[in-house]
């Protein structure tokens, strides 16, 4: 049973970029001339602006995608545009971003000598890239210049599954754990159905008795996950505490839970 919400709640369009064109005095460079032939890597069509440009500049477009899987995007991240004349940071479906869809990045930039991009953050359970330029190039698209930026993949982080469960291998929900790793300065604390218990597009889910951490390291030895309170009307899961071994070549990690049933609350007077 897939954890992810039908579909990503959607931010207003803005055009905050708009107002670089105020700030750029300088009379802006043309882009090359149209070549006669179209460009192999055009912008995706999904993500051409359905506005034009205003003068003075130009849109930017960069592609946010899951490592290996070369038609996944993956959508929430943060851009940084660097030119000669302005920085202009834009998040996906967010401020500045004059795109339709989600995973593509688009933005009017002011017509400049170069152009880069840099990624500033990503969904919880994806890893930040290392810090690499990434230059654009101005492209012609339908008979008009875009700058396009080399497409970036992001890393999946590895996940640990903990799994709540009564004594016959139902789920209960409402439990909260602790999630930390062995000679590392890390501790996550997830309530099931409250904080920390997030996809990994880092969307709030419902308590439904499996919680998931995300892995900040690639490599480490082992996890420790803690019941810290047990869910309502349990006992204690029993151990309380276990470690698991990583394995490399696993994505996933998975731990499960056993809660006895205890002493259920009388309801409020009425």
């Amino acid at each position: 049973m897939s954890r992810f919400p039908a579909s990503a709640p959607r931010l207003p369009l803005t055009l905050a970029a708009l107002a670089l064109t105020a700030a750029c005095s300088d009379a802006p460079l043309a882009p090359d001339a149209a070549p006669s032939a179209r460009p192999s890597r055009a912008a995706s069509p999904a993500a051409t602006p359905t506005v034009v440009a205003p003068a003075g500049m130009i849109p930017g477009h960069i592609r946010l995608l899951r490592a290996g899987s070369p038609n996944a995007f993956v959508p929430g991240a943060t851009v940084r545009f660097v030119t000669d004349k302005a920085i202009l940071q834009v998040r996906d479906n967010g401020e500045g971003d004059i795109g339709i869809a989600s995973g593509p990045i688009m933005a009017f930039l002011p017509i400049s000598t170069s152009y880069k991009a840099e990624v500033v953050s990503v969904p919880v359970g994806y890893h930040v890239p290392a810090p690499t330029p990434l230059y654009g190039k101005v492209e012609w698209s339908d008979g008009a210049p875009m700058v396009t930026f080399p497409d970036v993949e992001l890393s999946p982080k590895k996940q640990v599954q903990i799994n709540l469960l009564d004594m016959q291998k139902r789920r209960v929900p409402g439990a909260t754990v602790v999630v930390t790793l062995p000679g590392f300065d890390f501790q996550f604390v997830i309530t099931d159905g409250g904080a920390g218990d997030v996809n990994p597009l880092g969307w709030q889910l419902p308590a439904d008795g499996q919680v998931t951490a995300y892995m900040p390291v690639q490599t480490f030895a082992s996890v420790k996950v803690c019941e810290q309170a047990p869910p309502a009307g349990f006992l204690m899961a029993n151990p309380a505490c276990q470690t698991i071994t990583n394995q490399s070549s696993s994505k996933s990690l998975s731990v499960s839970f056993l809660h006895q049933g205890g002493i259920v609350a009388p309801p409020p007077a009425s």
